[in-house]
């Protein structure tokens, strides 16, 4: 599959275009001081949202609109790391004609059109043992967004599902952490994807010695695996791993080492499983499925020797007992 499999040359220009208009918004930007100046940033960059959604940058769109729409608005670390990752696609795109041509699949695919099941009935599937380890929601706009983390335990991969409801209407099928599918699965189709999606998949039951051998890698090897993985997908971060990590309480400090000895920072901005997850490892060793991003390491499940554990589950919803 290649790019002009999502659009045409042409549409490709009208892309090109509002890329370079929305780029230039970002250096007027630069001039004024937005603090002092916000309602008209927020009229700007409605404007250039729209102008992006006409051209089928609908994604971009969305990461434009959500500037500044945290509680502390422009004032806030997220401005800056998403007006970053925003920077970032608009590098790509300005050296769209040099990029190998995986990338720029995948450069159009983060930007706006979809990878439909039409594109992917085309494609030959794999079959393997999935195990659920960690799910993560993020609300975006009117769409809930889920994450699904899956490990292949005969291709020893990673992989991830990606779905949406829309006003929080039931997902179709769970994917509880812990559950063991067997079946087929087929690759989003450009390099160092993890992303799958589902074909034929059957529950089975949970083999104790099959999740024992899922590798627990040092932090020297997970660095090389997204170091390598990076090189071919810039996009594969938040990235999925399981690491072994101890904790204990020193000079009224929280300090988290793995097995090495080495200290691990964890994610703990808007983080409520992490009460769970300094009780689990406190003093002790234990196994945590978790995603590495440019923040730290944020623990989704904790692997107690039978089964894998849901830490959101875990943990207790605010105004209960």
């Amino acid at each position: 599959m290649d790019w002009q499999d999502l659009v045409t040359p042409q549409k490709l220009e009208d892309m090109r275009s509002a890329i370079s208009l929305t780029q230039k918004w970002q250096e007027d930007v630069f001039r004024i001081s937005i603090l002092e100046n916000s309602d008209g940033f927020f009229q700007e960059k409605e404007r250039i949202a729209m102008l992006l959604v006409d051209n089928q940058l609908g994604k971009l769109a969305r990461k434009v609109r959500l500037l500044g729409a945290g509680k502390e608005g422009l004032a806030s670390d997220q401005f800056i790391e998403d007006w970053a990752e925003i920077s970032f696609l608009l590098n790509l795109w300005q050296r769209f004609d040099s990029l190998p041509e995986g990338l720029k699949l995948n450069l159009i695919y983060q930007s706006g059109p979809n990878i439909t099941k039409r594109h992917l009935d085309k494609f030959r599937g794999f079959s393997d043992v999935f195990v659920v380890l960690g799910r993560s929601f993020q609300q975006v706009e009117q769409l809930l967004q889920r994450t699904v983390y899956v490990f292949g335990l005969q291709r020893k991969e990673y992989f991830m599902l990606l779905d949406f409801s829309f006003n929080r209407q039931p997902f179709p099928q769970n994917f509880s952490v812990g559950q063991v599918y067997k079946g087929e699965a087929v690759r989003y189709p450009f390099p160092g994807s993890l992303r799958i999606a589902v074909r034929h998949w059957a529950r089975e039951k949970v083999n104790l010695v099959l999740l024992d051998s899922i590798p627990v890698p040092d932090l020297d090897q997970v660095a090389r695996e997204l170091t390598d993985r990076l090189k071919i997908n810039p996009f594969c971060i938040p990235f999925p791993t399981l690491v072994e990590l101890q904790c204990d309480f020193v000079n009224d400090t929280w300090k988290v080492i793995n097995r090495d000895g080495r200290s691990v920072r964890i994610v703990e901005h808007d983080n409520p499983q992490l009460d769970i997850f300094r009780a689990t490892c406190f003093r002790q060793s234990g196994r945590f499925m978790g995603l590495v991003d440019r923040n730290g390491f944020l623990p989704l499940s904790y692997y107690n020797g039978d089964q894998f554990l849901d830490l959101a589950l875990l943990t207790p919803k605010e105004g209960g007992s």
